[in-house]
């Protein structure tokens, strides 16, 4: 989905947030050290910034950023929570500020909605599978699959975490709305209806699995 430059000099934190950007579909620079950073800058599509770093502070890099690229989403992310470094963070030009620990699938949707007002997130890629977010049109192997607004939606939440189980009430509130009131027989007839037009079954890959008594799930071996 996005080339992301996260900054952040321990390497435990940074290696275990890496790895779940990177299964959900991102390419993620990883640097330590807020020098290093500067010269990966430019290819980003997003920075992802710690304050506390060695040999150029957090703060410094943002000046940076927003200096030679105004335009570019940049997040902080830092155990710094007062709301002077709040404020600080702010007024340096990020577009949203997060402290730790994050929970994570609430960092990628921040990362998401930073990317999508920047205008970055076009379409998802997923194997053979690409899906325009604009036009909410998928394509298989370059052919249009035919899919309903609303099974794009459902398909587009789940194919935004790969790997990552949805109840059938969080695809209900992500593609109907939280005021819907339908019944989880309704996400099961949109699931059959979006594999039947994805090929599965009859030699197509199945994109999506059936968790038992949890929900559903893109697979991330497509």
């Amino acid at each position: 989905m996005a080339r992301i430059l996260f900054v952040e000099d321990d390497e435990l934190t940074r290696k275990a947030i890496s790895r779940f950007l990177a299964l959900r579909g991102h390419e993620i620079i990883e640097v330590g050290d807020g020098a290093d950073a500067l010269a990966h800058v430019k290819g980003a599509d997003l920075v992802l910034l710690d304050v506390m770093l060695p040999n150029l502070d957090g703060w410094d890099v943002a000046r940076y950023v927003r200096s030679h690229h105004p335009d570019k989403p940049l997040l902080m992310l830092t155990a710094l929570g007062a709301l002077e470094h709040r404020l600080k963070g702010f007024d340096l030009g990020a577009d949203d500020y997060l402290t730790k620990p994050v929970d994570l699938h609430e960092l990628e949707a921040r990362l998401r909605v930073a990317l999508r007002r920047s205008g970055h997130e076009d379409e998802l890629v997923r194997g053979r599978l690409v899906l325009d977010l604009g036009k909410k049109v998928a394509r298989l192997d370059g052919a249009d699959v035919g899919l309903s607004t609303l099974e794009f939606d459902v398909l587009a939440a789940l194919a935004r975490r790969p790997g990552h189980v949805l109840s059938r009430q969080r695809l209900i509130d992500e593609a109907w709305g939280p005021d819907y009131e339908g019944i989880d027989r309704t996400v099961d007839v949109r699931i059959a209806s979006i594999r039947r037009k994805l090929g599965g079954g009859r030699g197509g890959p199945e994109y999506i699995e059936t968790v038992r008594n949890a929900g559903y799930r893109f697979r991330v071996d497509v």
